[in-house]
């Protein structure tokens, strides 16, 4: 998701191409100098979480995955994520 200049246009067209309680599987880097990342993640990772949310999607699955940079003092990870479309519920 970080080499995309908005990772979440993408996920909101995925949420729209989605069949209820469908998956998507991605990641994102945070700290991970690159000429090629577009996008910088926080740490926490809330705002997106947050994001996500609203669009909706549920976070099926949240693991960090820490990294050794060493060329800098960086401390660089990845975030592994499994979101779900959220079922919709007609009355």
């Amino acid at each position: 998701m970080e080499h995309l200049e908005d990772p979440f246009e993408l996920l909101a067209n995925a949420h729209l191409a989605l069949k209820e309680s469908g998956v998507v599987y991605l990641t994102t880097a945070t700290d991970i100098p690159q000429f090629d990342h577009l996008y910088n993640f926080t740490e926490d990772h809330t705002n997106f979480d947050l994001k996500v949310a609203e669009m909706g999607f549920e976070i099926e699955l949240k693991e960090k995955v820490p990294h050794e940079y060493l060329l800098m003092k960086v401390n660089p990870s990845n975030h592994f994520y499994i979101l779900k479309k959220k079922r919709t519920y007609e009355h």
